[in-house]
């Protein structure tokens, strides 16, 4: 059976995550806290912002939906520090371990936000890319990050 690995899989898209993919999955939940309910999971604590400790298999598939956002409300003061801090170098160090271990599937979980102020609606794949807020531009440069990951050989999905 393969094995999922849900990086921040203890948040609200996580735990939905783990409970659907579980009938069909090995699962396993990379997190800083451990709210998974479900025992057919596993759990391993992992702060991105350290290190990545995790040892990867070849042919895991990582789904990555850790990441700072407006919920709960960040700091006032240096919130690109605090955005880019898990969004980007957290991103980095997972995939900097990913590559050690061999490991080159992903699936990441950005956000509208790297588009800005929509110059019409819907919002088309090639819409010109002027986020607003840290937040914004650090999920853009996570995006741009995996651009370089896929040009060695990572095959990467981005959902926004």
């Amino acid at each position: 059976m393969q094995r999922l690995v849900i990086v921040g899989g203890s948040g609200f898209v996580g735990k939905i995550c783990v409970e659907m993919l579980l009938p069909f999955f090995k699962v396993v939940v990379l997190d800083i806290v451990n709210t998974i309910t479900n025992k057919k999971a596993d759990f391993f604590y992992c702060d991105l912002t350290k290190e990545c400790n995790f040892d990867f298999k070849a042919d895991d598939l990582v789904i990555m939906l850790a990441g700072r956002q407006y919920h709960p409300k960040p700091p006032r003061n240096n919130r690109e520090e605090y955005f880019f801090e898990l969004n980007y170098f957290g991103l980095w160090n997972l995939v900097k371990k990913m590559e050690k271990d061999g490991c080159y599937h992903m699936v990441y979980l950005s956000s509208d936000m790297v588009y800005g102020i929509p110059h019409k609606l819907p919002v088309a794949i090639d819409h010109p890319k002027t986020p607003l807020g840290p937040y914004g531009r650090s999920k853009l440069q996570s995006e741009t990050l995996l651009e370089t990951y896929r040009k060695k050989g990572f095959c990467i999905t981005i959902f926004r």
